[in-house]
């Protein structure tokens, strides 16, 4: 899962849930006229909208074509209603419907959105190459990319939100609704560890444990690049009496030089080893705490 690209300079930075449920509840209400809310997969973008807008809203998911998403916006064009535009980073990269977007996202209580190609298939469905809707939108993206000048426009017509809360508030969330609490705390523990906190990480691993499989050397090996979860793994293993030791091993264990040992060494602040542990201790859960494991990306 990728992060978001380079935060556009007009966002709004949101570090926490409760900081983005006005955002939510204004646009559900009617009082915003363009939200777009950018941030990592997982996060439960989504979901808050879901729990706040009303049934009759337009919600448009995946990779809908420009033109799909015009013949939908058509068939919801009365009333004023929400529309919702899920997983949009393929329109906004796209032409045909960046353009549509800034044509629906005038900041006009009315606007007119057009399509003037395709016109035999709009003859076909009896649908006009232009009409005029009241509807209000919410654009959900996990990137965003600045191209042009009509991507800044849109930037400019709303509210955009930069949604970055920190690992330990998506770990507290993950909690009103997760009932495994061994991958739970297990997760807690090495938060430091992800780049990233995705609520995606306890379902995977929830779903590896029910199949029967070493859940937790999954998630690690995920987390952690093999040389790094080698190194770790080295540090916390006190049958070695001296950091030499551990050097030689890395080295004959084919991973690399003395220099790239004590590289990666100095990132994994915080892993020592403890009389008579167990290496294979790494892999056990513990009660969530930012002090047991402690990882600064690099």
């Amino acid at each position: 899962m990728a992060r978001p690209r380079k935060r556009p300079a007009s966002a709004v930075v949101i570090d926490s849930y409760d900081g983005l449920a006005p955002y939510v509840q204004a646009f559900a209400v009617n009082r915003l006229n363009l939200l777009i809310i950018i941030g990592n997969a997982g996060l439960q973008k989504s979901r808050q909208l879901r729990a706040a807008v009303s049934g009759d809203s337009l919600w448009v998911e995946g990779h809908v074509t420009p033109f799909q998403l015009y013949i939908d916006l058509y068939s919801h064009r009365e009333n004023g209603n929400l529309v919702v535009i899920d997983d949009a980073d393929g329109l906004i990269t796209s032409r045909d419907g960046i353009r549509l977007l800034k044509c629906l996202c005038q900041t006009e209580l009315e606007k007119t959105v057009g399509w003037h190609s395709s016109a035999s298939k709009l003859e076909e469905l009896e649908i006009p190459k232009s009409f005029k809707t009241q509807n209000r939108v919410c654009i959900i993206a996990n990137d965003w990319l600045t191209l042009d000048a009509n991507v800044r426009a849109l930037e400019d017509r709303g509210h955009l939100i930069w949604f970055k809360p920190s690992s330990a508030e998506v770990h507290q969330r993950v909690k009103e609704w997760f009932d495994d609490a061994e991958v739970y705390d297990f997760i807690g523990c090495h938060l430091e560890l992800l780049p990233f906190v995705s609520m995606r990480h306890y379902v995977n691993a929830r779903e590896l444990k029910l199949a029967g499989m070493d859940w937790k050397e999954c998630l690690l090996r995920q987390w952690l690049p093999p040389k790094r979860y080698q190194v770790a793994k080295l540090k916390l293993d006190a049958t070695f009496e001296k950091e030499e030791d551990r050097v030689r091993a890395f080295i004959e264990g084919g991973l690399g030089s003395r220099a790239t040992y004590f590289r990666i060494a100095d990132s994994l602040k915080g892993i020592t080893p403890e009389k008579n542990c167990d290496p294979e201790e790494f892999l056990e859960p513990c009660p969530f705490s930012q002090e047991h494991l402690i990882v600064e990306t690099v």
